[in-house]
């Protein structure tokens, strides 16, 4: 699904902050994940282009680089 947009379409984004959803006792919770100074960080992105659409997904993952 997103073998093209790790090849063609990816970027990176600035932000300070970004939310990830869990389910909790069958509950969806935000928990909002930020650095620990709020300084800005970058997040990689891919995008793509579906008829007049564009949509995106930032990568997350618990390893540390």
């Amino acid at each position: 699904m997103f073998r093209d947009c790790m090849k063609k379409r990816r970027c990176l984004i600035v932000a300070d902050g970004f939310f990830e959803w869990a389910k909790i006792d069958g509950k969806k919770q935000a928990f909002y994940f930020r650095m620990n100074d709020s300084h800005p960080f970058r997040v990689r992105r891919m995008w793509d282009q579906w008829q007049d659409i564009e949509t995106c997904a930032l990568l997350t993952t618990t390893r540390m680089i």
